[in-house]
Parts: structure tokens; C-alpha cells; sequence
């Protein structure tokens, strides 16, 4: 079809009045609307199957992934995770279900692909192109520059079928189909979410194959896998086999299983216990602080106390002393000092008196003689 369309731009006549400006621009138009019809008509690329490993990194198995070298039977260490098995000859990734050892979690499987590119982003970055590249050529079309104008349109709708084919080779996942081993039995809820659209549905595992279908092109789907607990089942497995994609325009694994970004980091705050100390260890400088302070605030108190106490004492010494020789002057006085004599000397009119007054009373006594 692509050389079906070159030929019949290269069959233009070559009459000279044809190949006037105007003229070529009308050309140019043709050209574009007859490669744009070309390359419409060329689907995408061929689909083919791609396996992918229930092992890969881009898998997410929740809570965990036991890694042990049994692979014949259940670890007890890993109970309540995922185990690697083999089944049969095949490797495949078993869990028994939730367990108390993991808080019982329940487990599940995170699996996503990336999709196509829609059409109409396609077709609208071709138009944007063509355009733009004809308002550039279009000063340099003159009649006598035909083959150059001619080389430019040819040019032009190289660009365009490039672009078109680096679109339409990237590639992409329109289906993906997981197996599950004869052994499983549990109940299972299959959820897939592309942007906005979240479908879920509940199946039993036994059915052997998961199946996803006309997934939703320009956009990442994540297929999610998770173990249902049943009451009424006293032993439920579920084993993950193997995953196919179907995928456009021969792309690997790695090409459309998109690289898991990791969460933004968060600093975690630092936490210092606090030390016991013993009696005989130093004291922390909060500690000697506050005791500083508190013999601070002591020798204040002894200060204070010692300072009134000699304080009073001196005024009720000072005050004593005063009182004293104030009391002294007067005893100093005239008439203080005269009473005083009389009071420790008696005059001798009163002591003669005493005795005739006792020699009188004596001789009454003894008058019969």
C-alpha cells in the first residue's frame, strides 16, 4: 500500500503551466490527504505471545515472599506469605492464606501493565506536523524550483509515516492471561483498575485460567489478585503459574511492565531515651542546673535570716546602751543624790532616838529592883 501511494505522487503531470505556485499548493494538499489515506489504512503491528515470570521484580507479592530452598512442601516459616513451589514440573507461587504469625494478612498479588497509545493522539500529532512543516515549505514553492518542492513533499510524508510508525511501535499489552495450578481451590477476587475504571470479580481458582481482555489503550492497568477466606473450607490454595501478555510489535517483558517508583522518602523523627543514672554517676546538666538554683535559692533564705538577726541584735544593743546611760545621768542629779545618802546613811538624831526608846523599854522591865 505504501508504494501504491508513492507511485501516485509521483505521477503528476509535467505540463509547465500546471507548476505555478498556486498550482503546487494545491499539489501539496493532495499529497497530504493521500499519504494521510495510506497510512490510515496500515493497522498496528502483529500481536504475539510474551511470557512473563510470577517471579519478577515487577511483581508485588503481599505481605511477603518467603525466600527458602523447600520447594516441595510448605514452610511453617512462611505461613500467612507466599511460597515458590513446584508443581508438576512447574514453578509456581502458593500461599495458603492468611496466618496469626503475620497479623493475618490477607495475601495478594500486584501485577501491572502498561497499554497502548490511542488512535486519535496518533492521528492529531500527525495533522500538527504536517501542517506546521507545510506553512514552512510553503515560501520556497516556485515554478522554477519544482524538484525541490517535490523533494520537500516527499520529505513531508516521510516524516509523517516515521512518526506514525514510532508510535505504533512502542509496544503495549491488549491482553494478559494467568494460569493457575490444578491445586487451587480458594476463592479469589480478581480486581483490574486503569485510570479512573476499577472492575472486580469474584471466581474460584479451580477454573485454572485468569483472563483479561481489551484493556484500555494510553493508560497503566493494574491487575490485582486476592486470596478470599472461606469458612466452610478447611484447606485453601492458591497457586500463581504462569503469565502471558499479548504484545503489539514484537516487545518484551521488561518493555511493558512499567518500572515501580518508590514512595518519597520521610526523615523518621529521632528519639532519645531518656539514661538512668546511679547514685555515684555524674549528674546531667539539667540536674546540676537545678541544683545550682536550689543552693541558690538557700544561701538567699541564710542570707536573708542571718543579716535581720544581726540587724535586730545590733538596734536592741544600741538601744539598751541608751537606755543605760540615759538612767545613768540621772542618778547624777542634785536631789537624787542627797535621798540617796539619807537612804544609806542614817543620821544619828534617829539612831539615838532608837535607843532611848529601847533603853526606856528596858528599864520599865526591871523597875521592881
Amino acid at each position: 500500500m505504501l508504494a501504491q501511494c508513492i507511485v501516485a505522487c509521483a505521477a503528476i503531470p509535467s505540463s509547465s503551466s500546471f507548476f505555478q505556485v498556486w498550482s503546487l499548493k494545491l499539489v501539496f494538499l493532495f499529497l497530504l490527504f493521500l499519504s494521510s489515506t495510506c497510512l490510515a489504512q496500515q493497522g498496528p503491528g502483529t500481536l504475539q505471545n510474551v511470557t512473563i515470570s510470577n517471579q519478577d521484580p515487577q511483581i508485588t507479592y503481599s505481605p511477603f515472599l518467603c525466600n527458602t530452598t523447600n520447594n516441595f512442601s510448605f514452610d511453617a516459616s512462611c505461613n500467612g506469605g507466599w511460597q515458590i513451589l513446584d508443581v508438576d514440573g512447574q514453578s509456581v507461587v502458593a500461599t495458603q492464606g492468611p496466618s496469626p504469625a503475620v497479623a493475618d494478612i490477607v495475601p495478594q498479588m500486584f501485577l501491572r501493565v502498561r497499554g497502548g497509545f490511542a488512535r486519535p493522539i496518533f492521528y492529531l500529532t500527525r495533522f500538527m506536523l504536517s501542517v506546521r512543516l507545510l506553512v514552512r515549505t510553503r515560501s520556497r514553492l516556485t515554478s522554477s524550483l519544482f524538484y525541490n518542492s517535490l523533494s520537500n513533499t516527499i520529505h513531508l510524508f516521510k516524516l509523517t509515516f516515521d512518526l506514525r510508525t514510532l508510535v505504533y511501535s512502542l509496544p503495549a499489552a491488549s491482553a494478559v492471561i494467568i494460569s493457575l495450578s490444578p491445586l487451587s481451590n480458594a476463592t479469589i477476587n480478581v480486581t483490574v483498575s486503569a485510570g479512573s475504571t476499577s472492575v472486580t470479580v469474584a471466581a474460584n481458582s479451580s477454573l485454572g485460567v485468569v483472563g483479561i481482555f481489551n484493556m484500555i489503550e494510553a493508560e497503566t492497568t493494574t491487575i490485582t489478585i486476592t486470596y478470599i477466606v472461606d469458612a466452610g473450607v478447611d484447606f485453601a490454595l492458591l497457586d500463581i503459574g504462569s503469565i502471558t501478555a499479548q504484545v503489539t510489535n514484537g516487545g518484551s517483558a521488561s518493555s511493558i511492565l512499567p518500572t515501580m517508583t518508590l514512595p518519597p522518602s520521610v526523615s523518621i523523627p529521632t528519639f532519645v531515651a531518656p539514661q538512668t543514672s546511679s547514685p555515684s554517676a555524674s549528674p546531667s546538666s539539667t540536674a546540676g542546673t537545678s541544683s545550682s538554683s536550689h543552693k541558690q535559692l538557700v544561701a538567699d533564705a541564710v542570707g536573708l535570716t542571718v543579716g535581720l538577726g544581726l540587724g535586730l541584735t545590733a538596734v536592741c544593743v544600741l538601744g539598751y546602751l541608751l537606755w543605760i546611760r540615759r538612767r545613768r545621768k540621772r542618778r547624777r542629779l542634785p536631789g537624787d543624790t542627797e535621798r540617796q545618802e539619807q537612804q544609806q546613811s542614817p543620821t544619828s538624831s534617829s539612831v539615838f532616838s532608837r535607843f532611848r526608846t529601847r533603853r526606856s523599854k528596858d528599864n520599865q522591865d526591871t523597875r521592881w529592883f
